[in-house]
C-alpha cells in the first residue's frame, strides 16, 4: 500500500470513528438529561488528560496509574513503579486534583492507589429572608484501592475498592464499591476491555435521602496501526 493509500485509508478510519463518537456523545448527552444528572457523576465520568486525549475511549486501553478508574485490568501493562499527579480547574473555581500509585507485579498481583479530590469554591448560605448567613463550600474525595493480574499472556483481570466521602456544608456521608475489569490482547496490536463500576454502591446519605453512584458497564478496543505510530480507540 502506498502513501496516498495510507493516508486516505487514516483520513476515512478518523471520518468513521469521529461520527460514531459524535453518535454517542449525544446519545449519552439525552441520557443525563432525561435522568438530570447522577450521582457521583463528576468521578464516573471523570477523564484525565489523556483519556480526553484519546476522546474518552480508555477502557480498551488504561495503560496508566489513573487507569484503574477506567478498567483495573489494564495496570497489568505497566512494566515499573509509576507516580501520577494531575489537576483539572472547572468553572467557578471547581477543581479536581488527582494523585494516583501503581506497584507493578509478576508472580504477584499489581497494585494502585488512587486518590481523587472533587473541590468547590465558596457558596453564600442564606436563610428564608435571604440574610447573608457566611458561605459554604461541597467536597467529595474518592480513595481507589486496586490489584490486578495476568491470568494468561492474553487476559488480565482487575478489581477496585473505591471509598467515598462527601460533605457540603456541615453535612457528610461516606460509601463503599466495588469495580472490576477484564482486558484481552486477541492479537499484538488489540486489546479489548470490559468493566463493571459502582458494584453494590458507593451509597451516600447526607440527610434524609440516600443516594447511590449508579452501576455502569463499559467495553472498549484499542488498535495500534502504522506499526505503533498510530491508534485507534472506540467506547460504549
Amino acid at each position: 500500500m502506498n502513501r496516498n493509500h495510507n493516508n486516505a485509508f487514516c483520513l476515512h478510519t478518523g471520518a468513521v470513528m469521529l461520527m460514531l463518537l459524535c453518535l454517542l456523545t449525544a446519545g449519552a448527552a439525552r441520557a443525563e438529561d432525561q435522568n438530570g444528572g447522577w450521582a457521583g457523576d463528576w468521578l464516573t465520568n471523570y477523564q484525565s488528560a489523556r483519556a480526553m486525549g484519546l476522546g474518552g475511549s480508555f477502557t480498551g486501553l488504561a495503560d496508566e496509574p489513573l487507569g484503574m478508574v477506567w478498567n483495573p485490568a489494564g495496570m497489568t501493562q505497566l512494566s515499573r513503579n509509576e507516580l501520577f499527579l494531575e489537576t483539572s480547574r472547572y468553572f467557578e473555581g471547581t477543581s479536581i486534583n488527582t494523585l494516583s500509585f501503581a506497584l507493578p507485579g509478576t508472580r504477584y498481583p499489581t497494585l494502585g492507589l488512587s486518590i481523587l479530590a472533587l473541590r468547590s469554591d465558596d457558596f453564600q448560605r442564606t436563610n428564608d429572608i435571604n440574610q447573608d448567613l457566611g458561605t459554604f463550600t461541597e467536597g467529595e474525595t474518592a480513595y481507589v484501592l486496586s490489584a490486578s493480574h495476568n491470568l494468561h499472556p492474553m487476559v488480565s483481570v482487575g478489581g477496585n475498592l473505591r471509598f467515598v466521602h462527601q460533605s457540603i456544608d456541615e453535612f457528610s456521608a461516606s460509601g463503599m464499591g466495588l469495580d472490576l475489569g477484564v482486558l484481552v490482547h486477541p492479537t499484538e496490536t488489540v486489546r479489548v476491555g470490559l468493566s463493571a463500576a459502582n458494584l453494590g454502591g458507593p451509597s451516600l446519605e447526607l440527610r434524609e435521602t440516600s443516594e447511590t453512584y449508579p452501576e455502569q458497564l463499559r467495553g472498549g478496543v484499542a488498535v495500534d496501526l502504522m506499526e505503533g505510530r498510530a491508534m485507534v480507540t472506540a467506547e460504549v
